[in-house]
This record gives structure tokens, sequence and C-alpha cells, in this order.
């Protein structure tokens, strides 16, 4: 979320906060899943006697009553509790509750209620009056009102556009190995040159995705250089944003990749704005070799990924994935 004076899409007209050290779910850092207690401890005590306290006294301060609300945005556990709770504090289940997601996407722990609301704004008109309910050690409440700016974004993909996206694990097997619980041989590999001051370095290239291009022969390039390939005129260029989308000129399989889906695909892509980048291609990788739907000549776009875990912290980087939708 982008927060700002001017220009949003939705205002947040009020707040509530309630703080409970109420624990239900924990992870430890040796645990490969999360631990739960009784669920119906962690209902009746936890969830249910947080939120309907905070959802009553929300309203209560403010002046506002569930009916001046077009949807509650409502996190829960699960959707049955989210669909009793939503009617304990008064609002209609079947016209103003949100869906939870959790036939679509599953429960993301606390980046759910986040998407809920993504999901909400995109049904939402100017003047829809939304309360976000948000649980955990507690609860956080925002009254937000949507604002005429929220047609200008219409058109972007968000939750409903991202959800006909997904590929489907075709085994148990493939899972398995993506959540690393089953410890494998790793292949032998030279040390990443990878390290923190690379990251830092090269931030601009990395994370914004910026080019150099040539303010003399007008070659743009990825990353950042500071001697134009073509021309090899030295520290004469601009920084610009490199286009999201463009067509793979080659490819290549990598059967001895340390990856936990082989082939690991790279190809050549030749971007909108003339450039050309090596980048990996995800999103193929769960096909059966017959069908994987990488080609010559394929629209692709970018997208930001989790490369590896290389020198000991998280490494992000770009990737492309077919073009939604097909060529």
């Amino acid at each position: 979320f982008v927060l700002g004076n001017s220009g949003n899409i939705a205002d947040i007209i009020g707040s509530y906060s309630l703080t409970d050290e109420f624990t239900d779910l924990w992870r430890t850092e040796q645990d490969v899943f999360v631990n739960s207690w009784d669920d119906k401890y962690n209902n009746v005590f936890g969830y249910a006697a947080n939120v309907q306290q905070a959802v009553t006294g929300a309203l209560k301060q403010y002046g506002l009553t569930p009916a001046n609300f077009s949807k509650i945005v409502l996190f829960a556990p699960n959707p049955r509790q989210q669909a009793e709770m939503a009617g304990k504090c008064g609002f209609n289940v079947k016209t103003q509750l949100t869906d939870s997601l959790a036939g679509t996407v599953g429960n993301t722990g606390a980046a759910l209620s986040s998407m809920m609301l993504v999901a909400a704004l995109e049904q939402s008109k100017p003047g829809d009056k939304l309360l976000w309910v948000d649980y955990g050690q507690g609860v956080q409440i925002f009254i937000l009102e949507v604002t005429p700016n929220i047609e200008k974004y219409k058109a972007n993909l968000g939750i409903k556009g991202h959800l006909p996206s997904n590929i489907m694990l075709p085994n148990y097997e493939m899972y398995i190995q993506f959540r690393k619980l089953m410890p494998i041989q790793q292949p032998r590999t030279f040390p990443s040159p990878s390290s923190i001051p690379l990251f830092w370095r090269d931030e601009k290239s990395i994370y914004a995705f910026k080019g150099s291009e040539c303010r003399k022969c007008g070659l743009i390039v990825h990353p950042i250089s500071r001697i134009c390939y073509r021309c090899h005129s030295k520290d004469d260029f601009e920084e610009v944003k490199m286009a999201r989308s463009g067509k793979i000129f080659t490819y290549a399989e990598d059967y001895l990749a340390d990856s936990p889906v082989l082939p690991q695909i790279s190809a050549t892509i030749d971007l909108d704005d003339g450039a050309r980048v090596y980048l990996r291609l995800t999103e193929c990788e769960a096909q059966n070799l017959q069908d994987r739907p990488q080609k010559i000549g394929m629209r692709v776009e970018l997208t930001f990924r989790k490369l590896g875990d290389i020198s000991g912290f998280h490494s992000y980087y770009w990737k492309a994935r077919p073009v939604r939708g097909g060529n």
C-alpha cells in the first residue's frame, strides 16, 4: 500500500485498536509448520472475544452502525468463523462480507486481510465505506471511504486478475521439494559471488529494474553500465526504467541446476524498449516436459521473485513469465 495526502483511492477516516497478548499460533526458528492451540480455545477466548469487542468499540467511537458500510473486510482463521463473527457484529453475511479467499488462495497469514481489502476495493465505487478488521495479538481496525480515484485503477489486475494465472503443481513430490520438507542431496556448485555490498551497489538495477541509455548512440542496456557496449562512450548516459514486457529471443534448459524443479529455464529476452536481457523463466516449470509453454517469440512479462538463499540471505531479482492470456 502507498500512503499519501492526495490522489488516494480511499481515505482513512477512522481507526481503532485493541491489544491482547493472546497466544494461539506460534512458530519457533526450528519449526517447519505453524503450531496452534485448541481451536475452540483460540476462537472463544482469542478471536471472538477480541474482534467483537473491537468492532463494537470502533462503531461506538465514530457513531456508526453496520448499515453505514458497503463491506466489512474481516480476517478470520476460516470462512465459518468469519461468517459467524460478521453476523454477531450486525453485518449482513450475504451482502456485506468480503470473500475470505479460503477457496482460492488459502490462509496467507499476515498478508490475508490486506489481500481481502484489495479484493474489496476492486468491487467498490466512490463513496463506499469499508470496515477493515485485522486480528493478531489484538485487533486493528481502519474505517475507509472510497474516493473517485478508484475508477482509475479498475483496469489493474489486482486479486481478481491474478487468481486465474495460478499454476497447479502436478504432483506431491514437487510440493515437498518447494517447501523443503524432504532432504535431498545438494548439487556441487561454485560459491556464489553475490554479497550484500553487491546488492547495495546495484540496488537501482535490481530493485527498480533500471538501465542506462547512451546519450550518443541511444543504446539501452541492463544493468546500468558506465561504458556503452556499442560506441564505448564513458559516463555519458541517463538512467531509464526498463520495459516490463517483451518476447523470447532464445532460451536454454539446465538439468544440472541447483533448483527444486528441473530443468531450470533461462531466456534471452528482447524487451519492448529495444533492450536485451537474460533472465530465468518462471511459471513454466510445473508443466510436463512435452507441454511446457515457452517457445521462441513468446510474449513474456517481468515479475519480481526470490532467486534463492545466497551467501546466507534471501536474494531477489526479476524473472519472466508467460503473459496472461497467451501470446
